[in-house]
């Protein structure tokens, strides 16, 4: 058998707004599922009128020393283009950013 995962942001009171623990699990999640072979795609969409408001600044640390690459955020973007299966947004609101 085959199956879809449907993930959800799920931070309405800040527009499901990424912070550096949301990118740190879905960079866990695509690593643990990638070599799943029941799975065949990932449903990402937002919860509440908002799919994504971006990147959280506020709780984002800034380092001058950590390339963005190795940050929280681009650790993600290189994980969702290295995964294997497909990765769909279902937009569900506006999308902003990151």
């Amino acid at each position: 058998k085959s199956s879809i995962a449907l993930v959800a942001l799920n931070r309405p009171r800040v527009k499901n707004a990424f912070n550096d623990e949301e990118y740190t699990d879905l960079v866990n999640l695509l690593s643990a599922v990638q070599n799943e072979k029941s799975l065949n795609a990932i449903v990402l969409t937002g919860s509440g009128d908002y799919f994504s408001s971006g990147a959280d600044l506020s709780s984002m640390a800034f380092d001058d020393e950590t390339s963005i690459i190795d940050a929280p955020s681009g650790r993600f973007m290189m994980a969702l283009l290295a995964f294997p299966k497909v990765f769909v947004a279902a937009v569900n609101g506006p999308a902003v950013g990151i």
